[in-house]
């Protein structure tokens, strides 16, 4: 019984400065749940704890990034040159790169999902009209907003502005 105890402040000591091998330690702690161990038990609910602030410790210390498909990071500009934007619409011509050459793309057209970066509430996020105008093909990179309607899209986002807020968009 020493014995086990002993191994036991190993473990909890191995957990703690981080010398354990997490899978293994993990391997214990499930067969022993298996094997009918209660996780309420002192040790075992102990070991379950460290177990979830070192998780927590290395999931704060990373930044997590979760790549979306068809999507992309603009600074905000108002369509105040040719003001052909009506309210609900919005202009985003992406480029590519291809032999480390900036290309530009075609203007990205249907219903686009919106948001000011960073977000700071789920109604920051808008849906609105992705639409192609030739006049504004020369706009790369960038989000037009109209400047025609009772309130501009951008305040609607968190109270965004088109003074180089950025904004992620989802097509």
């Amino acid at each position: 019984k020493y014995e086990k105890i002993r191994d036991s402040y190993k473990v909890i000591h191995e957990l703690r400065s981080g010398s354990g091998h997490p899978a293994q330690i993990e391997g214990l702690i499930k067969n022993a749940l298996l094997s009918g161990a209660s996780p309420s038990e002192p040790l075992i609910a102990k070991i379950l704890e460290i177990l979830q602030e070192k998780a927590l410790e290395l999931f704060e210390g990373n930044r997590h990034r979760i790549r979306i498909p068809e999507s992309r990071f603009f600074v905000g500009i108002p369509d105040a040159e040719v003001r052909i934007l009506q309210e609900g619409e919005i202009y985003i011509r992406p480029s590519t790169i291809r032999n480390g050459v900036y290309v530009p793309g075609k203007a990205i057209v249907g219903t686009v999902a919106v948001t000011r970066f960073p977000a700071h509430h789920p109604g920051d996020i808008r849906l609105l009209k992705a639409v192609d105008h030739p006049e504004l093909g020369h706009y790369n990179d960038c989000i037009l907003f109209p400047t025609h309607g009772d309130r501009d899209h951008p305040s609607e986002m968190s109270g965004g502005d088109v003074d180089g807020d950025h904004f992620l968009v989802i097509w």
